[in-house]
């Protein structure tokens, strides 16, 4: 549990504070924060301003939590940055300063702040890890801040209501500064966020909560850039400036394992929805897609914190069938466990602990009923299953090589 930014503070000084100065946005938020960034950093490209894209967790490669100008960072750059900030962090060690304690996430966004920052870098894109108030993204100085929604996760951490989780989520506020929200205006966690940014005295802006996944992260966005353009109108920045208006047209980008479309045959979609609401969006995001005719075969696993049965109720009705599967370094119940979960709220289940062997068996049920495949519940799931998509992609028939 974290109690205090002061590890990442201390981490980020030892490393010359390369923040500093910076244009940064900050985004928390239950779903949808990295891919409210990713609209807002494609705006940014289009206008000629150059960016870096802070999210996380990756899905293959600890590169992807680094885009600079929209392409992830390259090893060589990020390998001397990691060893910089895990150097910052021994020394912390040795001289009994607040960065001794530095996590894993802590030396990342140490060495996420590093890689970027080179001078051309025009504007830094972060996404929020846990919550807001304590995460370690919340020792950066943000211009514009951001909270997408709001619901139960990380109850251990961040409290056991949604108007106490967005108030810690709120707590990436500052005074002055415009805090945008995709909240309801009669929702009580989104009433809890107004009052705990205004408290802080930032000037607080809601977008609303209506439509579908890519409509909602959209108007975020949008309002995000128009209040970026405003803190550069307040500091005399010259250049580019950044405006909603640079999103028309533009079709959303998609970060690895955020609605992200194999098309196979049989086309497989991957989503790391790990709460229950925002399943539901993505089922109904999907429903109206071209090629995605009927329920899908679901390959499924989440982490033990997440609320297992209330996914798979959101599954039972609207999924084919159901593979469980595992999470790496134990994070999940085994895929016994959740297949018999499954099998409770009503779900045809089988498990497959291996989530490669879970995919093809998959892929094989949708490819002889004209299906299609959703990979979902959890981030960290989708790793091996993506790489294997891939792979699978460079040796179609149609590809040149196979590699």
């Amino acid at each position: 549990m974290r109690v205090s930014t002061a590890p990442a503070r201390d981490l980020l000084r030892r490393l010359g504070d390369p923040q500093r100065g910076r244009p940064v946005v900050l985004v928390a938020g239950t779903k949808g924060k990295g891919s409210t960034l990713a609209q807002v950093e494609a705006a940014l490209l289009r206008a000629g301003l150059h960016t870096a894209l802070f999210t996380s967790p990756h899905v293959e490669h600890v590169t992807e939590r680094v885009r600079l100008d929209g392409e992830p960072v390259a090893p060589a750059r990020f390998a001397p940055a990691i060893d910089a900030a895990l150097d910052a962090r021994e020394a912390a060690r040795r001289d009994g300063t607040e960065a001794a304690a530095a996590t894993w996430f802590d030396v990342v966004i140490g060495a996420s702040a590093v890689a970027a920052s080179d001078p051309a870098i025009d504007v830094w894109l972060v996404e929020v890890g846990l919550g807001g108030r304590l995460d370690s993204t919340n020792a950066l100085d943000p211009w514009v801040c951001g909270v997408t929604s709001i619901e139960l996760e990380h109850t251990a951490v961040l409290g056991d209501t949604r108007e106490a989780i967005a108030a810690e989520k709120a707590g990436v506020a500052r005074s002055g500064r415009v805090l945008v929200h995709g909240l309801g205006a009669d929702d009580p966690a989104g009433r809890r966020v107004e009052e705990v940014a205004r408290a802080a005295g930032a000037i607080v802006r809601g977008v609303g909560a209506g439509g579908g996944i890519d409509q909602r992260n959209g108007r975020l966005a949008r309002a995000l850039l128009d209040a970026l353009g405003e803190a550069f109108d307040a500091v005399g920045r010259s250049g580019s400036r950044p405006s909603g208006a640079l999103l028309d047209g533009l079709e959303p980008p998609r970060l690895p394992g955020r609605l992200e479309l194999f098309p196979g045959p049989p086309p497989v979609v991957l989503d790391g929805a790990h709460v229950p609401e925002a399943l539901a969006l993505v089922l109904g995001e999907l429903a109206g897609r071209p090629g995605l005719r009927g329920a899908p075969d679901v390959v499924f696993s989440c982490a033990r914190d997440k609320r297992a049965d209330e996914l798979l109720k959101v599954l039972a009705g609207r999924a084919e069938t159901l593979i469980s599967s595992s999470l790496p370094e134990g994070r999940s119940e085994t895929a016994g466990e959740l297949a018999e979960r499954a099998r409770r709220v009503g779900l045809a289940a089988e498990p497959e602990d291996d989530p490669v062997r879970a995919l093809e068996a998959a892929m094989r049920r949708a490819r002889a009923r004209g299906g299609w495949v959703l990979v979902t519940g959890s981030l960290h799931l989708l790793g091996p299953p993506r790489a294997h998509l891939r792979h699978l992609a460079r040796c179609s028939p149609s590809s040149p090589t196979c590699s």
